[in-house]
């Protein structure tokens, strides 16, 4: 199952987000069927530069952890940060 979170504000050209996700599920095939979390988080912001035209950006972090419960895989751990920029064009 997967859950997620989020919201948004806007205020005349800008707009801030936040998304948070929870993620669990079962990798196939193995004795025990190990059990994988993920876990995330995003802060987004816009600025609308014009009728179209939007400059964007957002800073994010996921995780992703067996605790190490696997019969036939390893512990794994995964920390990810991301930092993104970019524009938007839509007509």
């Amino acid at each position: 199952y997967m859950i997620t979170v989020g919201g948004s504000y806007t205020m005349d050209a800008v707009s801030i987000g936040l998304e948070g996700l929870y993620d669990r599920f079962q990798v196939s095939g193995l004795p025990g069927g190990d059990a994988v979390y993920y876990y995330g988080v995003s802060l987004n912001a816009a600025y609308a530069l014009g009728p179209g035209i939007s400059l964007e950006a957002q800073a994010a972090w996921t995780k992703a952890d067996n605790n190490g419960s696997g019969h036939n895989i390893d512990a794994l751990s995964v920390n990810a940060y991301e930092f993104d920029i970019g524009t938007a064009i839509n007509f």
